[in-house]
């Protein structure tokens, strides 16, 4: 039997009831472990985590809105340490790409969940909350209009303009507010198609039309819906190989 410790603080997120309830009679039962709360989806994984800052994320990976690796990809800092759970093991890799504290097969056992929770109880210990995922390339984001959350696709972005500390998404459905610094969304994405063409716009490949050379040595991009994008002449070699080999 795993040993016990400190209470860590636990998120679950499993979008079927039954197994909600399974994970719940086993975590309560234990007296280091305390249930702050639970999500239907991967939405509500990622709001209450962001709310509630569990040590550890139980989590699906096949659940509505997003699923359990997009969740996690998505998980801002304080990150908490992740144990997936599913019934497929074809996510193992990408899961652990993720970082992940633990990877269990449905049908679980209690002995196995301990163990996992021990696992991210020692993580904890040696060094904190870990930093968010930075393995990718990214599928979805996560985008705020009012109240309601909207999950993105890498694929629909077109475009990305820098606007102080705020970036814009432009995509073919409209344009989103994000609030981080545009070198930190291209890290966070890691999009190879995705590419830095300015100081302060970045594009996705896949939706440029063509390269329209200006006076200079400066160029537009033109994109998909008709809209263009700078280009600096700092930038655009780089952009025309990258083109190139698409």
């Amino acid at each position: 039997m795993c040993a016990h410790h400190h209470a860590l603080r636990v998120l679950i997120a499993d979008d079927e009831a039954p197994a909600r309830r399974q994970l719940r009679r086993v975590l309560e039962a234990l007296p280091d472990i305390v249930l702050v709360g639970e999500a239907a989806d991967g939405l509500e994984a990622l709001q209450l985590a962001k709310s509630l800052q569990p040590d550890v994320l139980i989590l699906d990976v096949q659940m509505p809105t997003m699923d359990g690796l997009d969740v996690a990809a998505n998980l801002v800092s304080p990150v908490p340490q992740v144990i997936f759970v599913t019934a497929f093991d074809e996510h193992a890799v990408r899961a652990f790409d993720l970082a992940a504290v633990d990877y269990l097969l449905k049908p679980w056992d209690a002995e196995r969940l301990l163990c996992a929770l021990e696992r991210a109880r020692n993580r904890l210990g040696q060094s904190g909350m870990q930093a968010p995922p930075r393995l990718g390339p990214m599928r979805r984001l996560l985008v705020r209009q009012g109240d309601v959350l909207r999950v993105v696709t890498s694929e629909e972005i077109l475009a990305v303009a820098a606007q102080d500390n705020y970036v814009a998404l432009q995509t073919l459905s409209g344009e989103w507010m994000l609030r981080e610094p545009l070198g930190a969304l291209l890290e966070r994405l890691q999009h190879p198609g995705i590419v830095r063409v300015h100081r302060s716009h970045a594009v996705n490949l896949s939706h440029v039309r063509a390269l329209v050379p200006l006076a200079g040595g400066d160029s537009e991009l033109l994109l998909d819906d008709g809209s263009r994008v700078p280009c600096s002449r700092t930038y655009r070699g780089s952009v025309l190989r990258a083109i190139e080999q698409k």
